[in-house]
């Protein structure tokens, strides 16, 4: 695709050079990522590169991956899939009230009580929390 650019036509050549390649594949900076659909002789800036989503904008059950969009794709792979329910070691339980797409980091498995940490009246089961479940139960 090319974008139009009328600082490149000076009346000193000898072609019209108003209109300029844009971005190639593989060539947006990091945190962007290439669309094809976009620089189709159509406006006046190379929009062949999109922004990727930013960290804290990713939706729930993502998190940001500041080592995605690389600027070398074609799409926004910027938030990575959480931990997806009945996917947690053993000694961690999927926690509903994390991984909600504002983080940087995959906290959606959330560590079991451990032992000797049990309130009174209760005892340390490590069976309980075999990384299945939705609540601490250990």
């Amino acid at each position: 695709g090319q974008f139009y650019d009328a600082t490149q036509c000076l009346g000193d050549g000898f072609n019209d050079t108003t209109c300029q390649p844009c971005t190639a594949l593989g060539s947006c900076d990091a945190g962007f990522y290439f669309d094809a659909t976009n620089c189709q002789g159509d406006t006046e800036e190379d929009d062949a590169c999109v922004a990727c989503t930013t960290e804290g904008s990713c939706i729930i059950r993502t998190y940001f991956d500041s080592a995605k969009c690389a600027g070398n794709g074609t799409s926004d792979d910027s938030c990575a899939d959480c931990t997806p329910l009945g996917g947690c070691p053993a000694n961690t339980y999927w926690d509903v009230n994390f991984c909600d797409g504002t983080g940087s980091t995959n906290d959606q498995c959330q560590a079991c009580t451990a032992l000797g940490s049990c309130p009174d009246d209760h005892y340390f089961d490590a069976s309980n929390c075999d990384g299945s479940g939705t609540s601490d139960d250990a």
